[in-house]
């Protein structure tokens, strides 16, 4: 069983079969055969009147739906909110089976669970435990066996399974069965039910903000998912990846009194990414560009707090600065370390991503706010090009390079590779907006005087990023190595 917020439940059923007979079976109306089996509503398989269980859950909406699933079975239902409303409620009354909300907050489904183990003068120590959690993975019996719960059942509960589970903990004298199965049918039907395997996922998936400037063939080969922003214009709003490219901006903003800005997206939209995310991994590392100059971190968070195995990191950087830790999380997925290995490997490579542009013209930057109209006007008057470079999670100016873009370049060149012993040669980031051929032969002629990297990555950055850079800027990202 494989359940993700926002996507729904998918149950899976492997039966090993040999073929008896290979002649054709004809044609078969599958769309047909659907609609019969949606008309088809589901029956209880039960009913225990005596029977009397709690449940524990947080969320109202939750405890409501389980009621009305065990409606027609007749068993008492009891609810409870919170973890000590729980033990309350165990230390007055005795319950056949607790179904126990993971997480909640105070107290959560462990700890509560461990409490009425320990009540000295409750009713519950030895009543039967169930899960309920939207953490499904595929080893997720064997972990909330070793927390000490008896099982778990995954959210959005179903009916089946619901009953199911139940008919394995609830005294069989209490059951009535409704179906024209035995008690001994039904030990067979849960057999099966325990033996259902969740679809194979991987155990990590990495995504990042589309601003990452990373190319298609590098985001195929590590599966990165990328979530989009919007980019605004006279014309209206676009969403990059799918509705603007970074040349068809670039041209428009040639024209004079065209413009344009960006925007991140909204939490519901993360939220409904990140559930995409999920049907393919049993944990989502998503990494943004850095909180000084987007939304997209406090917007996705707020996002990851509805599941329990998302995480979001803050990269510092923007990108293809931003492309290398995510780069790199992508990478030590790919060995097989866990979501904590990761994160605390993206925090020490943090330092050593280094993301620097050279912007020939302050007018885009001053448009959208990066820089006063003073110091737009003095770098255009004195003929000053500035020289931006992230620092510890902050976009600040590093150089300042005056005169023709020609020799402006050789020195900034130059200044980034003066100590080439210090910098990783296995790769460089050439990531640029409305920059000509020429420039750009310039630039990688420079660079080859100073280091010789293993590979370099010719990358237009996106439409978000041109459009707050302006033509003709480029960066040079690149790692440096790790200190002794």
């Amino acid at each position: 069983m494989d359940s993700v917020y926002h996507k729904g439940s998918i149950f899976t059923i492997e039966l090993k079969q040999r073929i008896v007979n290979s002649r054709p079976i004809g044609v078969i109306n599958f769309a047909a055969q659907k609609q019969m089996s949606q008309r088809e509503r589901y029956k209880q398989s039960f009913i225990a009147p005596d029977a009397r269980i709690l449940v524990v859950d947080d969320n109202t909406m939750n405890l409501m739906v389980a009621v009305k699933l065990l409606r027609d079975t007749r068993v008492q239902v009891d609810t409870a909110e919170s973890g000590k409303e729980c033990l309350k409620k165990t230390g007055e009354t005795f319950y056949h089976a607790i179904l126990m909300d993971h997480m909640m907050p105070d107290m959560d489904g462990e700890a509560t669970m461990k409490a009425i183990r320990n009540q000295t003068r409750g009713f519950c120590q030895k009543t039967p435990v169930i899960a309920l959690t939207a953490n499904v993975m595929s080893h997720a019996e064997q972990v909330y066996q070793n927390m000490g719960f008896d099982g778990y059942l995954a959210k959005p509960i179903n009916a089946a399974l619901l009953e199911a589970s139940l008919l394995k903990y609830l005294p069989q004298e209490l059951i009535e069965y409704t179906a024209e199965e035995s008690a001994s049918g039904k030990e067979e039907e849960m057999d099966t039910v325990s033996q259902i395997s969740t679809a194979r996922k991987r155990r990590v998936a990495v995504t990042a903000d589309c601003i990452c400037d990373l190319p298609r063939e590098l985001l195929d080969q590590y599966q990165i998912d990328l979530m989009y922003t919007y980019v605004h214009t006279k014309e209206g709003r676009f969403c990059d990846i799918s509705e603007i490219a970074s040349d068809s901006l670039l041209s428009y903003l040639r024209t004079e009194g065209n413009y344009a800005h960006s925007s991140t997206a909204e939490p519901s939209e993360y939220e409904y990414f990140f559930a995409n995310a999920l049907t393919k991994a049993e944990h989502v590392i998503h990494i943004t560009a850095t909180v000084d100059l987007s939304g997209a971190y406090p917007n996705a968070t707020q996002a990851s707090r509805s599941f329990d195995n998302v995480v979001v990191v803050d990269s510092g950087h923007i990108s293809s600065g931003h492309g290398l830790m995510v780069l790199y999380a992508a990478v030590l997925a790919e060995k097989g370390k866990s979501v904590e290995e990761i994160c605390a490997a993206l925090e020490k490579f943090k330092s050593r991503v280094f993301s620097n542009f050279l912007v020939p013209s302050t007018e885009t930057l001053a448009r959208n706010g990066k820089v006063g109209g003073f110091v737009n006007k003095l770098c255009t008057v004195l003929n000053l090009h500035p020289v931006l470079a992230m620092s510890r999670n902050k976009l600040k100016l590093w150089k300042i390079e005056a005169g023709n873009l020609h020799q402006v370049n050789k020195r900034y060149v130059k200044k980034l590779f003066h100590h080439p012993g210090q910098i990783d040669s296995r790769l460089l980031f050439l990531t640029y907006a409305g920059c000509t051929v020429r420039q750009i032969d310039e630039v990688l002629a420079e660079v080859e005087q100073y280091i010789r990297f293993e590979k370099v990555i010719l990358q237009k950055a996106s439409a978000t990023v041109s459009s707050n850079c302006g033509i003709g800027t480029f960066g040079l990202m690149f790692v440096r190595k790790e200190e002794d």
